[in-house]
C-alpha cells in the first residue's frame, strides 16, 4: 500500500527554502504551537465579545417553576462546585496534592468504589466462563456498563483499547466500542441552561425551547435538536442550523467533570508514585501521570480545543485527503463548541471498500503526523474520525493535540527504515534521537531470590535490546508496531530504563490508528504505509543531526556521491 496523496503535493508545500547544500521544511509543529498560544489567549475575550453584543438589553431571570428549578440549581451548584476548586483546566500538581491531601476520606471512597467495580467485572467475566450467555454478550455489556459508570478517565482508557483487539480480545473491544459515541446521556435541560450560561443569552436556544423564565421571543440557534445526537465520555452533541443558514454540531460539556477528573488523575499520580517507589522500575511513570494530566484537563477548556483546531487544519493543509471542522466563535464557550456539520459516517458503518480506503487514509494521516508535520490529533479512536460524503477523512475532537520536536520526527522516520531494513543497531540510536531510551538502565538482580532492580552499563542494555530483537524473527513477518512494542515489552521483564512522557500520547495516537487500519484490512502492513513518508521526512531534514545523516548516506569522505553504493 503506497501513500494516498501524491507526493508533488507534499513536497510543494513543506519545501521553502535551501540552505547548507540542504532543502529545508517549514516547521508546521513550530507554527501549530505558535498558533494555540496566540488564539487560545485571544479566543475568550473575541467570543464573550460577540455574545454580549447578543444579549444587550436582555435581563436573566430566576425559573421558578419546580421542575425547571432543580435542573437549574443542579447546573448552578455544578458549575459553583467548579468555582471553588484551587486549579482550573490547567494541571498543577502541586495544587491537586494540597487539595486533595486535606480530602482522604473521599479518595477512599472513590478506590473503594473503582476496586468494587474491577471485581464487578472479573466477577461477570468468570461466570460467563462457567455459566456462558450466547456469545458473552452478558459480560460485555456489564465491562461497558461498568467503565461507563466510572468516569471519563476511565472511559478514555476503554475507548483506547477499544481498537485493540491484539491486547484485550475482539470481544471485549467490540463491547467497549460503544464507549466512543454511545455514552449516557445527562439532562437536556441542565445541557440548555450551559449554553445560555456559556453564550451570555437570555431568550429561548431554539423554537422548541420552552424552559420557563425565558426572556423575548428571538432565539439564539434557528433550529437545534432537543435531545443529543451523540453523547461522549465529556459532553454530549446537539445538531442545529444557525440563523446564517449554517449546519452546526453543539457540544455541550457535562456538568461538573473538573473535580471529578482531577480527583481520579490525582488518584492516578498517587498509585504511579507508589508503584515507582514499591518495585523501582526506573521509568518515569509519575511523569507520565502528569502528562495525561495536562491533556486530559485540557480537553475541559473547548477555547483551547478550538484553537487546537485551527493548528492542526494549518499543519496539515497539504493532505487534501484530511479535513477538519471550523468552529464557529459566535456560539462557542468555554463548555460549549460549536462547529460546521459534517456529513458522513463512521469507519464501521462504511461499505468494505470505503473501510478499507478510510482505513489507510486513517493511518497514513497518523504517518504524515509523526513524520511530516508532528502536530497529532491525540485521541483518534473511531468515534473521533467520520468519512465525509466528499470522500475525506475529518478528524472530530481536538481536546487533546500533542506537538512532536524535529529531532523525534526524524529519529521516528529513520527508525521505520532501520526496522524494515532490520538494522537494531541503527533501531537502537533512533530510540535514542527519539529520547525514548534514557539512562538509567536498571536489571533485575535474582541471585536465586529477588533482590531488586541493579544499575547496569548502557552497553548491557543495548546488547540485551538488540538480542531480543533478533530472536524474535525475521522483519518481513513483522506487521504492526503492536508486534515490535509486544518484544520490546519482554525487555521489560528484567531491564528497566526511562521513557519520556510525550512518548505515550504519541503512541497512544499511533497504536489506535494502527487498530483501526487492521480492523478493516487484514493484510495491512504499517511499515509499507509509512516507508514513502519516512524516506521523504529523511530527504528533508530539519535539524543538525537530520542533515549529518542525510549528508552520510548521500556523500563520502571526499563531498562526492556514493554513486556505486546509491545504484
Amino acid at each position: 500500500m503506497g501513500c494516498m496523496v501524491p507526493t508533488s503535493v507534499h513536497t510543494t508545500c513543506l519545501i521553502t527554502y535551501r540552505g547548507n547544500g540542504f532543502l529545508k521544511c517549514r516547521a508546521p509543529a513550530q507554527l501549530a504551537q505558535r498558533m494555540i498560544r496566540v488564539n487560545s489567549r485571544r479566543l475568550l475575550p473575541q467570543a464573550v465579545g460577540l455574545k454580549r453584543s447578543k444579549a444587550v438589553g436582555l435581563k436573566r431571570r430566576v425559573v421558578t417553576t419546580r421542575a425547571a428549578a432543580t435542573d437549574v440549581s443542579t447546573s448552578t451548584s455544578n458549575k459553583n462546585a467548579e468555582q471553588k476548586l484551587p486549579f482550573d483546566t490547567v494541571y498543577d500538581i502541586q495544587l491537586l496534592k494540597s487539595y486533595y491531601s486535606k480530602r482522604k476520606g473521599d479518595l477512599a471512597n472513590r478506590i473503594a468504589f473503582c476496586a468494587g467495580r474491577v471485581l464487578r467485572i472479573a466477577a461477570a467475566w468468570k461466570l460467563d466462563e462457567v455459566l456462558p450467555s450466547k456469545n458473552g454478550v452478558r459480560r460485555g455489556k456489564v465491562l461497558r456498563d461498568t467503565i461507563s459508570g466510572m468516569g471519563p478517565v476511565f472511559v478514555k482508557l476503554g475507548q483506547t483499547l477499544s481498537t485493540r483487539p491484539d491486547i484485550i480480545g475482539d470481544e471485549a473491544c467490540e463491547a467497549l466500542g460503544e464507549l466512543q459515541d454511545q455514552m449516557p446521556q445527562f439532562n437536556d435541560i441542565v445541557a440548555f441552561n450551559t449554553i445560555s450560561e456559556e453564550l451570555n443569552w437570555a431568550g429561548p436556544i431554539c423554537p422548541e425551547d420552552t424552559r420557563p423564565g425565558l426572556e423575548g421571543t428571538t432565539t439564539l440557534f434557528k433550529e437545534l435538536t432537543m435531545k443529543p445526537v451523540s453523547a461522549a465520555s465529556l459532553g454530549q452533541v446537539y445538531k442545529g442550523m444557525t440563523h446564517e443558514g449554517v449546519e452546526v454540531a453543539v457540544k455541550v460539556q457535562r456538568p461538573a467533570l473538573l473535580p471529578a477528573v482531577s480527583r481520579d488523575l490525582y488518584l492516578l499520580r498517587v498509585f504511579l508514585e507508589w508503584w515507582e517507589k514499591t518495585f523501582q522500575s526506573g521509568a518515569v511513570t509519575p511523569e507520565i501521570a502528569d502528562s495525561l494530566g495536562d491533556g486530559i484537563l485540557s480537553e475541559l477548556d473547548y477555547f483551547k480545543e478550538a484553537a487546537n483546531m485551527d493548528a492542526f487544519r494549518v499543519a496539515h493543509e497539504p493532505y487534501a485527503f484530511m479535513a477538519v471542522p471550523r468552529w464557529l466563535p459566535k456560539y462557542t464557550g468555554k463548555r460549549v463548541l460549536t462547529t460546521e456539520w459534517v456529513n458522513g459516517r463512521k469507519l464501521s458503518q462504511l461499505a468494505p471498500a470505503d473501510q478499507v480506503l478510510a482505513a489507510q487514509y486513517s493511518v497514513e494521516a497518523s504517518v504524515a503526523q509523526l513524520l511530516m508535520t508532528g502536530v497529532l490529533h491525540a485521541d483518534p479512536h473511531e468515534g473521533n474520525l467520520l468519512f465525509g460524503d466528499d470522500r475525506k477523512l475529518y478528524f472530530l475532537d481536538f481536546g487533546l493535540l500533542s506537538i512532536m520536536k524535529p529531532n523525534h520526527m526524524e529519529g521516528m522516520a529513520q527508525g521505520i527504515l532501520h526496522l524494515i531494513g532490520g538494522d537494531w543497531v541503527g533501531l537502537l540510536q533512533d530510540f535514542g534521537d527519539m529520547e525514548i531510551l534514557n539512562p538509567p538502565f536498571l536489571k533485575w538482580d535474582y541471585d536465586g531470590k529477588p533482590k531488586g532492580w541493579k544499575p547496569i552499563p548502557k552497553s548491557d542494555f543495548e546488547k540485551a535490546f538488540i538480542t531480543c530483537l533478533k530472536d524474535s524473527g525475521d522483519q518481513a513477518n513483522r506487521t504492526s508496531f503492536g508486534e515490535l512494542f509486544a518484544e520490546l515489552a519482554s525487555i521489560g521483564m528484567n531491564y528497566r530504563f526511562a521513557c519520556p512522557a510525550y512518548y505515550v500520547l504519541v503512541m497512544r495516537s499511533f497504536v489506535t490508528l494502527e487498530g483501526v487500519a487492521a480492523r478493516a484490512d487484514p493484510d495491512f502492513n504499517i511499515y509499507t504505509a509509512a516507508a514513502p513518508y519516512a524516506v521523504r521526512r529523511g530527504l528533508t531534514p530539519r535539524t543538525p543531526s537530520g542533515e549529518r545523516a542525510l549528508r552520510d548516506a548521500l556523500l563520502n569522505k571526499r563531498g562526492e556521491l556514493k554513486l556505486e553504493e546509491l545504484h
